[in-house]
């Protein structure tokens, strides 16, 4: 039969001695409480175990009696109602042990009275393993490297702090992209406080050219500063003893739908999965960030309607890089073309590319940058993001945002910068699919990193997220 219920209620900072771990329940109370392995040759696996057989404990003696103990992140951060922290103590002959599944990373050593401890970290749980115990199959990185974040004048130029902001890191150091696995499984993000670690999605990463870019949610990036950064952890020390921790849905959560294009086709990294499916052929081309994808005629994705694409009553942001060659000077005009949209007819919203217009005069010939239509059965109101009045003699080429909300109406941002606002709201919501390209002419386009946020994006975001993906890019920079 398991052992009596052990409890020790109060202020106090108590120890609790076992001699079996058979027991019914452990409860350290308040206080910094210990429990205290006395026999020899137990296993306590605080990973399988219910969470309330063990409460209010924050320090495990395994007692150097041969005694192995096995965590998970669960399992610590439910161990004690003061504390995410967990000390493990011991000797040689004890061992320790993760859950398989866990994702620790080492960070580091701390002293504690008088004794030297590994810390672990994982998302926010912490365990301090003195380090006289063997510890088992728990991650260890060679090697690391602080990314750090511009946005002052000279780089990103973003004065007020951007929360839970995907930035983009590109990696072109060889000695990185070599050291690592292929699939780069063996790589962590910390953020600036060493602990914290954060979701992550490869884009891309190509030992062959040594090119890689890692899209990673961090929490805050502070405004006006050159001193906040991430750390990237890197190169398992036992090769293949890492495994990948990319958590897209995490990264992404505020999105119903983001497209990056890298395999070809159009699949969601948001947790929703609003995949796209093929109409005609598309095709894919090196892109503004990774790969992109390439449409003529009615060439499409089409993305079936889901309720994470409802936006009735409700603001959503959509934005994209593209590149179309509607916008060099002709003898006639160019058409205009709809490179994402949502309709069943009278009812609807589309992102469109810039386009050459030519008046009578030439003089008054211009580009109309791009812009965004919505409208419902009582009519519509298109917002052009500007103008550009002298001839060109290339292809459009703009990261376009527009932003709409039930009251305030649209706005439209092309580069980084507002560009129009126009006040008018439409009920456009009809559970319409989702399309991307499918625009009926013989010109060409390309999409890149397209996204539909279920959010309204404020400037300073959407600053940022031009600032941090053009190439010639100052926000992000190592030391």
């Amino acid at each position: 039969a398991p052992w009596p219920l052990f409890t020790a209620p109060g202020a106090g900072d108590d120890v609790i001695e076992v001699i079996s771990t058979d027991f019914f329940k452990v409860d350290g109370g308040t206080g910094v409480d210990t429990l205290r392995l006395s026999g020899n040759y137990l296993s306590l696996d605080l990973a399988s175990m219910a969470p309330e057989v063990i409460k209010n404990i924050e320090h495990v003696d395994l007692g150097n009696n041969n005694n192995q103990l096995w965590i998970s992140k669960y399992a610590v951060l439910a161990l004690s109602s003061e504390t995410n922290q967990l000390y493990v103590h011991g000797g040689p002959t004890d061992q320790f042990f993760v859950a398989e599944a866990d994702s620790w990373i080492q960070s580091g050593e701390v002293q504690y009275q008088g004794s030297s401890f590994t810390r672990y970290v994982n998302i926010s749980a912490e365990v301090f393993v003195e380090n006289t115990i063997p510890q088992q199959n728990v991650e260890e990185f060679v090697s690391s490297r602080r990314y750090y974040f511009d946005t002052t004048s000279n780089g990103a130029d973003v004065q007020n702090d951007v929360h839970n902001q995907p930035v983009l890191i590109r990696i072109n150091n060889s000695a990185i992209i070599d050291a690592v696995q292929p699939g780069a499984p063996d790589i962590r993000f910390l953020d600036n406080d060493g602990i914290t670690e954060l979701p992550y999605e490869i884009d891309h990463w190509d030992q062959s050219a040594n090119s890689a870019a890692v899209w990673v949610l961090v929490p805050k990036v502070d405004g006006n500063s050159d001193q906040d950064f991430i750390t990237l952890l890197y190169d398992d020390i036992i090769d293949g003893s890492v495994v990948s921790a990319e958590n897209p849905a995490a990264l992404w959560a505020n999105y119903a739908g983001v497209w990056h294009f890298q395999t070809n086709e159009a699949l969601d990294s948001s947790a929703y999965e609003n995949h796209g499916v093929e109409i005609g052929s598309v095709g894919s081309a090196n892109g503004f960030v990774g790969r992109a994808a390439t449409f003529s005629g009615n060439d499409a994705y089409r993305v079936p309607y889901s309720p994470s694409l409802d936006v009735a009553g409700r603001a959503f942001s959509v934005e994209t890089w593209y590149t179309s060659n509607t916008c060099e000077s002709s003898i006639f005009s160019r058409h205009t073309l709809d490179m994402i949209s949502r309709s069943d007819g009278d009812h609807f919203w589309r992102v469109q590319s810039a386009h050459f217009l030519l008046s009578l005069l030439v003089v008054n010939s211009r580009i109309d940058r791009a812009a965004f239509e919505i409208g419902d059965a009582s009519g519509s109101r298109r917002t052009v993001g500007g103008s550009v009045f002298p001839l060109y003699f290339s292809d459009c080429l703009e990261h376009v945002v527009a932003t709409y909300d039930p009251i305030l109406g649209t706005s439209v941002y092309i580069n980084g910068t507002l560009r129009t606002q126009t006040a008018n709201v439409y009920n456009m919501e009809q559970q319409q699919d989702l399309v991307l390209g499918g625009h009926g002419t013989n010109y060409d386009l390309m999409l890149d990193e397209v996204r539909l946020s279920r959010t309204l994006l404020d400037a300073d975001r959407i600053k940022l997220n031009y600032q941090n993906q053009i190439s010639s890019s100052s926000f992000v920079f190592t030391q």
